[in-house]
């Protein structure tokens, strides 16, 4: 018999009061949450170990086995940065520089690459991997 919106020892088959259901579905919630928080925090520190794991010093490369391909002098800068690129460049360094000042580009260097990846593809790497 439900009396008031009270549910009655009688009505329940079980015996059990209304507190004996909520006490058991609120331990119920408690132990699914701490379950699920414990394997969040698994999954973080699986992950923190990961990314240290990976970011260890790079082993010295092996010489490379033949001279990637030059190209020619007369195409090509000491550096082996064409005239057109290096145009582009002190083009794009005088399109921002700010009013009353002049920026002179003397030289261009190509950054080293660290790896077997292009510069720019490695920087793109090391962003989107970056630990927590």
């Amino acid at each position: 018999m439900i009396w008031q919106g009270v549910y009655t020892a009688a009505q329940n088959g079980a015996g059990e009061t209304a507190s004996d259901i909520f006490s058991g579905a609120g331990l119920t919630t408690l132990i699914g949450m701490a379950v699920v928080f414990s394997v969040l925090l698994l999954l973080t520190l699986v992950f923190k170990l990961f990314g240290l794991l990976m970011h260890r010093a790079p082993k010295p490369a092996a010489a490379p086995a033949a001279p990637a391909a030059v190209p020619s002098p007369a195409a090509a800068g000491p550096h082996g940065v064409s005239p057109e690129i290096a145009a582009v460049i002190a083009g794009a360094v005088a399109a921002m520089e700010p009013e009353g000042v002049h920026y002179q580009v003397r030289r261009v260097v190509p950054a080293a690459s660290s790896g077997q990846h292009p510069t720019w593809a490695q920087a793109g790497l090391l962003e989107q991997t970056r630990p927590f």
